[in-house]
C-alpha cells in the first residue's frame, strides 16, 4: 500500500506514472502490451490506497499529493487509449480499476476541496478525457461506462467548469448509442440529465453539448417526453437551438436536409396553439420573462422560420386550424390594444419611437402572426380561402400602417396580400368588394401588392399591375 505521508515513496510513485505517460504519447508506446499491463497492475494498487486514505483525517499537503497521483494516473491511462483498441480493450477487462475509479470520482465530487479547487477540477478533466479516449470507437466499452458512470455526469456538469462541461458531454455524446438514446428521453435520469446539459449550455458554450441536443431531435418522442419536465428557462434554449438552425435552413435555399424531422415541427405546432391564448397577458408593460406564455412567442418565431420556404415543413399547412389560430388571436391582440396605452397599442409617431420596449416579448408579435398567415397561404388555396371566410384580408389590411411596435409590419402584409391574392380569383373578388379606405387607399402600396385598386361606385375595382 502506497504511503501518502511519505514524501519519498510518493515522489518516486509519481515518477514512473510520468515515465508512462510520456512512453505513451508515441503510437509505439501505446503498442507495448506489457507496459499498459503493467500500468493497470500499478494503478490497482494506488487505487486501493486511494480510497483507504480517502476516509482518514490528513493535512492538505498530502491531501494535495494524493489528488496529483490520483491525476497522473489518470492522465497515463488517457494517453494509453488513445486510438489504441488492444490498451481499450485490456483496461475495459479490469472491472476492479473501473469500479475504484468510479468510487474516485465520487469522492472528487463529494468532498470540499475548497482550498485546492483547480487542482480537484484539473483531476476530474483527466479523468473524463480517459473515459472520452476509451469509449472512442467501441461500443462495448461505451456501454461500460454508461452503466458504471451515468450517474457521475450530472455531478460533473454541476461543478460548472467549463472545460469539465465539455469533456463530459463529449463522452455521453460518443456514448450514444440508439439504446442509451432511448433511455435519456424515456427514464427519469436520463431527463435530469439532459436538463443538466441544457443548463450547462446555457452557461457555457460547448459544442458537443449542443451535438447532444441536436441528435435527441432527431428522435420521435424526444419533444414529447421532456418538454413538459424543463422549467421555461431550459425551454427557452431548447427552442432557441431550434430556431438558430431552422432560419439557418430557412436562408439556406440550397440545403436540403432538414434540421429537426416533420414531427419536431408539428409538436411545436401543437403547443402554440394550445398555449397562444397566454400570449393575452403579456399587454402590460412589465412581465415575467419566465412566463409560460413567452415561450409562445419563441414557438411561432420557429413556426415562421420553418414554413418561409418550400421544404417538407410545409405539412404543418395543411393543420386545421393553425390559420384560425393566428386570425383570431391577430384579432384579439388588435383590439386589446384599441383599448387604451398597452403593449399591443401601435406607434405610428416618430416621436413615441422612445417609448418602445424593443425587449419585450410582445415587440414583433402582430408582425410575425400576419408573416406566418403570409407564409401558411402561398400557393395553399384552402388556406387561402380560410383567411377570407374568417374575415382576415380586413385585419391584415387594417396592420399595414407603420408601427413602433411592429418592424417590417407594412412589407409583411404587402407580402401576405399579395400571398392572399395568387391564383384566388374569389380572394380578388372579396377584395373588391371591400370599401376605399386604409390601404386600399395607397396607391404605392397597393402597387406592391401586386393590383392597382380604383374607386368605381364607392367600391374597389382591383387590376392586375402591367409588368
Amino acid at each position: 500500500m502506497l504511503n501518502f505521508g511519505d514524501t519519498g515513496e510518493c515522489q518516486a510513485c509519481l515518477s514512473k506514472l510520468e515515465s508512462k505517460i510520456n512512453l505513451f504519447k508515441t503510437e509505439n508506446g501505446r503498442s507495448q502490451l506489457n507496459e499498459c499491463e503493467s500500468l493497470l497492475n500499478e494503478l490497482s494498487s494506488i487505487y486501493e490506497s486511494l480510497i483507504e486514505f480517502n476516509g482518514e483525517n490528513k493535512g492538505s499537503s498530502i491531501y494535495r499529493i494524493s489528488i496529483q497521483i490520483l491525476t497522473e494516473g489518470f492522465r497515463a491511462l488517457r494517453n494509453a487509449c488513445a486510438g489504441c483498441p488492444q490498451n481499450q480493450n485490456l483496461i475495459s477487462q479490469r472491472e476492479k480499476v473501473l469500479e475504484h475509479i468510479r468510487t474516485l470520482f465520487l469522492s472528487l465530487v463529494e468532498k470540499d476541496y475548497t482550498e485546492m479547487k483547480d487542482l480537484v477540477l484539473s483531476c476530474l478533466c483527466c479523468g473524463v478525457q480517459f473515459l472520452g479516449n476509451f469509449v472512442t470507437g467501441s461500443e462495448q466499452n461505451q456501454n461500460i461506462v454508461w452503466r458504471f458512470y451515468l450517474d457521475l455526469f450530472n455531478k460533473f456538469l454541476s461543478l460548472e467548469n467549463e472545460k469539465l462541461n465539455s469533456y463530459t458531454c463529449m463522452v455521453i455524446y460518443n456514448c450514444s448509442t440508439e439504446e442509451h438514446r432511448s433511455e435519456l428521453i424515456t427514464t427519469d435520469d436520463g431527463q435530469v440529465l439532459i436538463k443538466g446539459i441544457l443548463q450547462s449550455l446555457m452557461k457555457h458554450d460547448s459544442e458537443w453539448g449542443l451535438y447532444i441536443i441536436q441528435d435527441l431531435l432527431q428522435y420521435c418522442g424526444f419533444m414529447e417526453d421532456t418538454f413538459h419536465v424543463l422549467n421555461n428557462s431550459e425551454k427557452f434554449f431548447l427552442l432557441e437551438i431550434m430556431k438558430a438552425k431552422v432560419k439557418e435552413f430557412a436562408e439556406n435555399e440550397k440545403e436540403t436536409k432538414l434540421p429537426f424531422p416533420v414531427f419536431c415541427l408539428s409538436f411545436i405546432l401543437e403547443q402554440f396553439k394550445s398555449k397562444a391564448h397566454s400570449i393575452l397577458g403579456l399587454n402590460k408593460q412589465k412581465t415575467d420573462d419566465e412566463s409560460d406564455s413567452v415561450v409562445v412567442v419563441h414557438l411561432l418565431d420557429i413556426l415562421c422560420a420553418a414554413t418561409s420556404r418550400p421544404s417538407p415543413y410545409d405539412k404543418v399547412k395543411d393543420d386545421n386550424d393553425i390559420v384560425a389560430c393566428c386570425i383570431n388571436l391577430l384579432k384579439t391582440v388588435k383590439d386589446l390594444g384599441e383599448q387604451g396605452c398597452n403593449e399591443f397599442t401601435p406607434v405610428g409617431k416618430v416621436a413615441d419611437l422612445g417609448s418602445v420596449n424593443t425587449e419585450h416579448p410582445v415587440h414583433g408579435l402582430k408582425r410575425d402572426l400576419i408573416r406566418l398567415v403570409s407564409n401558411l397561404v402561398y400557393k395553399h388555396k384552402k388556406n387561402q380561402n380560410m383567411v377570407r371566410e374568417l374575415e382576415g384580408i380586413p385585419i391584415i389590411l387594417n396592420h399595414t400602417n407603420i408601427d413602433g411596435r411592429n418592424p417590417f409590419i407594412t412589407q409583411w402584409c404587402i407580402l401576405a396580400v399579395r400571398n392572399l391574392m395568387d391564383g384566388n380569383d374569389d380572394n380578388k373578388s372579396y377584395l373588391n368588394e371591400l370599401k376605399l379606405e386604409g390601404v386600399a387607399n395607397n396607391p404605392e402600396l397597393m402597387t406592391q401588392f401586386g393590383v392597382n385598386a380604383m374607386k368605381k361606385d364607392d367600391k374597389i375595382v382591383v387590376q392586375k399591375v402591367l409588368k
